[in-house]
């Protein structure tokens, strides 16, 4: 080989090189896809972020501040003082009108950082407002009502917004969700009554805090090629190249169906009643799901079910799907159901541009 082949060769290498390098770096800084092992995750259902409420099921620890890792980021979580994933308010600090926040994981912000989540972009858009983020993860609407009756803060009410989910009509229809048991209410007659209180607690929770080696395992390093988030991308591609984005809809159960919707609805009427007594007005914005958002095959859109729900309440009503669908940036993780940082944004503006009117 002669040594202009030689240069040729390593001059090829480093072109390769130096364009992976700009790539990898477009990728981390414009749409980043980082890589996860499942060793290296820990969405553990009880822990150090969740403790047992005999009224709640679950809430978050007070004061805590964890590492949090899922398949698709890894974040700092830290809880305030009321266990919530938001600021700290002083009571007599400012006579500001409160804007509350009620909803699940979406609203507490999994898999973005604090000053990524829409309720603190919103923060800053409404200085004038004391915004509180009353949500944890995986609660349901039912849930949402008692966090709600138990926030006491010494200051008029302007707000309450209502982030409603698809799942919420599941999550208000059981009592075990997310591993954990919950309160559930039933209707009995026209009154609407809480069941399955104090809520069992179950043994994870006193094990929850046990220190537990995991096993070394040499998988832990055999993925290390997918800590490039080009390469990572370039695998999923390949790998979803052939899957079909189809939606099989499930054999409906109207009975059961309708079952849920009345006691959803039951529900947000008596959230309704409760904002108004304290002289507040409650907006209920609608999630789009993924599924949606990608337009998958066969997949049915939800919001006109909450939709007619809140229109029979004259409730203020908002549909974010519409503001998702403008979107050519991605809004939604790769590999999971919830927003991005980008999807925080879009959310953020979509309800800023709402509420700027009623304000």
């Amino acid at each position: 080989m002669n040594r202009i082949n030689v240069k040729n060769i390593l001059l090829s290498i480093v072109t390769a090189i130096i364009c992976f390098i700009v790539i990898e770096a477009g990728y981390r800084i414009i749409d980043p896809f980082p890589y996860f092992s499942k060793w290296e995750q820990d969405e553990s259902e009880h822990g150090s972020l969740l403790q047992y409420d005999a009224k709640l099921g679950w809430a978050g620890v007070p004061n805590t501040e964890e590492s949090f890792v899922t398949c698709s980021a890894k974040i700092i979580t830290k809880h305030n003082q009321s266990g919530f994933r938001d600021i700290d308010h002083k009571k007599n600090e400012t006579k500001k009108e409160a804007i509350v926040f009620l909803g699940d994981s979406f609203t507490w912000g999994y898999e973005v950082n604090f000053d990524e989540m829409f309720v603190n972009i919103l923060r800053k858009d409404l200085p004038d407002y004391e915004i509180f983020n009353l949500s944890h993860r995986g609660y349901g609407t039912d849930q949402s009502l008692l966090a709600f009756r138990q926030w006491d803060h010494m200051r008029p009410l302007k707000l309450t917004i209502l982030m409603f989910c698809e799942n919420d009509f599941d999550d208000n229809s059981s009592t075990y969700r997310y591993k954990k048991h919950k309160p559930r209410y039933e209707l009995v007659g026209d009154e609407l009554v809480l069941t399955n209180t104090p809520v069992p607690k179950d043994m994870q929770w006193s094990e929850a805090n046990a220190v537990k080696e995991r096993p070394y395992s040499f998988k832990e390093h055999a993925c290390i090629i997918f800590k490039s988030h080009f390469i990572h991308d370039m695998y999923y591609r390949i790998k979803n190249l052939y899957a079909v984005r189809q939606c099989i809809a499930e054999e409906p159960d109207p009975a059961g169906q309708r079952e849920k919707y009345i006691l959803t609805g039951r529900i947000i009427k008596e959230l309704r009643d409760e904002v108004f007594r304290r002289r507040g007005r409650l907006i209920v914005a609608a999630i789009p799901s993924k599924k949606e958002a990608l337009k998958t095959i066969g997949y049915i859109p939800y919001q006109h079910d909450i939709e007619k729900i809140c229109k029979s309440m004259d409730i203020d009503y908002l549909d974010l799907s519409g503001y998702f669908k403008k979107t050519r940036r991605r809004a939604y993780y790769r590999l999971s159901s919830h927003w991005n940082r980008h999807g925080n944004r879009i959310a953020s503006d979509a309800i800023y541009k709402h509420i700027k009117g009623v304000l």
